[in-house]
């Protein structure tokens, strides 16, 4: 649909903005694991365990 009424490149410079817009959000909110072992990381990005 989007193709047909505005066009391949208005297209795909919407998919391109949404991939930074993600890479943008990923970056600042992502945990820092650059001193972190595997199994520190892995539980760091699962979060808090309950229970």
């Amino acid at each position: 649909m989007g193709l047909d009424r505005f066009g391949v490149e208005f297209v795909l410079l919407v998919g391109a903005g949404v991939l930074a817009v993600g890479g943008l959000v990923s970056q600042f909110l992502a945990p820092e694991t650059t001193d972190l072992d595997l199994a520190k990381a892995a539980r760091t990005a699962r979060g808090p365990v309950s229970g």
